[in-house]
């Protein structure tokens, strides 16, 4: 029986297919360090056991992150320069925090191909903890401009007023991982904290 001679054409198909799924491959570990980099440089986690607490010191903010997956708690400090650290636990109440609803429509920018947000003022609505509509006023107004400026789809977004200091909390729909940003809102901008991955902010400390 003759033995079937395989075309030399769908070799080199196979082997174009592989090179370029190796290529996507490569491409999208370098998309997932390249956004990470960042926070790596800036936060490197020590695994430590948080045995004692934190003394507190009113020249910091201190941060309290959820962990989507596990619910492990994490605590961590920012200076006045916002560069983040982690810090030993101390004790927190989770924040009165107002939600922002209902303001924003994400498209397909098709000049960028970059997932863009409209800001939709008929629907706006901010809301409290128990979901009762709460009055805006100027800042918070100032702060919704800023964040429908932000690029993907917004899953959440909260604000927290911290002795009339505005905080704010973005979760982001984007692929491989889950970011959730904590930005300040100083000088009619967001002055960006952190990008935590998985772990949302519920609490936000300061001694007065």
């Amino acid at each position: 029986m003759n033995k079937k001679k395989i075309d030399k054409r769908v070799i080199i198909l196979i082997f174009s297919c592989i090179g370029i799924f190796l290529g996507i491959c490569v491409f999208a570990n370098a998309a997932w360090d390249s956004m990470k980099y960042e926070n790596e440089r800036r936060l490197k986690p020590s695994g430590k056991v948080y045995k004692k607490y934190e003394k507190l010191d009113k020249k910091h903010l201190y941060i309290v992150t959820k962990d989507d997956f596990n619910d492990e708690i994490d605590y961590y400090k920012v200076d006045k320069k916002l560069d983040l650290t982690e810090s030993n636990k101390f004790d927190y109440e989770e924040n009165e925090m107002l939600s922002i609803v209902s303001c924003f429509k994400s498209y397909v920018d098709r000049d960028s191909n970059k997932v863009l947000n409209k800001l939709n003022k008929k629907t706006c609505k901010v809301k409290d903890k128990d979901g009762n509509i709460v009055t805006s006023n100027k800042k918070i107004d100032n702060i919704i401009k800023l964040v429908s400026k932000l690029k993907h789809d917004i899953i959440l977004a909260n604000v927290v007023n911290l002795d009339n200091e505005y905080y704010v909390i973005i979760e982001l729909n984007v692929n491989w991982w889950s970011p959730y940003y904590l930005y300040k809102y100083d000088n009619n901008r967001l002055r960006r904290i952190y990008c935590f991955d998985g772990k949302n902010v519920i609490a936000l400390k300061k001694l007065k």
